[in-house]
């Protein structure tokens, strides 16, 4: 591991006053030991995996707020364990690549990785990019917090503090798992967001015995959101993989409503 001497600010490893947690993904029990000793004097608390199979299995029970994700592992590589991470969560991640290897640093960002790290691994660098996402991730919840969603030019709108939902003009009350799924949806307008996620983000599980939870509350959201429930233009399904927010629904053929 470099080293360059410098050290990043005490509060390193703390996000809205608490310990943030790194999930460190690598199945080199060495780096997992040097690197993981470094970042707990940085004042991080963190969790070690040895495999993508190890790391997802611990997701499923609980969260950290950043991932440190090997690319170079034997079974699941660290492609696919990124591809599975944001099919169950919207933790940032980090992955760790050998120097040169740029087609590992593609892969992993096509795959949902949201930055980078080289080895031999920099400890301010990485230290510099972890504290960035932790950034970022509270600039997201502040506009989770408190902001507006607008899709469709205006017509359907996403009131977060007041969690509800306005259709043209009008206000739509919305029960809390409504809101939870539209607001999920309306952060990801255009994109297929998976059963997975919205199952994870709205019940904490990804359990597929909660699907039909989920059919049954977009159908609810659907009846007080759509103009024609039957033939929705807002909530769209995606046959097998999730519900896509159209955010130009003029522009599209309806869906049927059998998912």
């Amino acid at each position: 591991m470099e080293s360059t001497g410098a050290t990043a600010p005490p509060a390193a490893g703390r996000t809205n006053g608490t310990t943030a947690t790194v999930l460190m993904v690598d199945d080199d029990p060495q780096l997992r030991v040097m690197l993981g000793y470094a970042l707990r004097q940085e004042s991080f608390t963190v969790e070690e995996a040895s495999s993508g199979e190890e790391a997802l299995e611990m997701l499923q029970h609980d969260e950290p707020n950043v991932v440190l994700l090997d690319v170079l592992m034997p079974g699941i590589g660290g492609v696919e364990t990124c591809r599975r991470i944001r099919a169950l969560s919207s933790v940032p991640v980090i992955i760790l690549t050998a120097l040169g290897r740029d087609e590992d640093i593609v892969s992993g960002l096509e795959a949902g990785a949201d930055d980078y790290c080289t080895k031999p691994v920099s400890l301010v660098q990485l230290v510099a990019r972890i504290r960035a996402q932790l950034r970022r991730r509270a600039m997201d919840a502040v506009t989770v917090t408190s902001g507006t969603l607008s899709v469709d030019e205006g017509n359907l709108v996403v009131d977060a503090a007041a969690r509800q939902a306005i259709v043209k003009g009008r206000a739509i009350d919305l029960s809390p798992r409504e809101f939870d799924l539209l607001h999920r949806l309306a952060q990801n307008p255009g994109r297929v967001v998976s059963h997975e996620e919205l199952l994870q983000h709205v019940w904490g599980t990804t359990s597929s015995d909660y699907l039909a939870h989920l059919r049954s509350y977009i159908k609810l959201l659907r009846q007080k959101i759509e103009p024609d429930p039957h033939h929705p233009q807002y909530i769209r399904s995606r046959a097998r993989m999730g519900y896509v927010l159209s955010d130009r629904p003029q522009d599209l053929e309806a869906d049927s409503t059998d998912d």
